[in-house]
């Protein structure tokens, strides 16, 4: 990702919480959800995203804070 960032950590711990994350990041620019691992997945692809480890916490990383906080907001109404 180019620019400036915005990033949190948060636990995925079901297929319902990936299915909202993917629904959310196909309205906002570019997602990509990093695992423990390092590994990197495109969050508007729900194929792409069910290839991470989610053992342990995940970092979502957004373009602006305005799709961080949407993205945040949707996480949190599954808890």
């Amino acid at each position: 990702m180019m620019g400036t960032t915005h990033e949190f950590t948060t636990r995925i711990r079901s297929f319902a919480e990936c299915q909202r994350l993917n629904q959310v990041a196909k309205e906002c620019g570019q997602v990509i959800v990093i695992d423990r691992n390092g590994n990197q997945a495109n969050a508007q692809s729900l194929l792409s995203l069910m290839s991470l480890d989610y053992s342990a916490s995940v970092r979502v990383v957004a373009s602006t804070a305005e799709e961080l906080f949407a993205l945040h907001t949707a996480l949190l109404a599954l808890k």
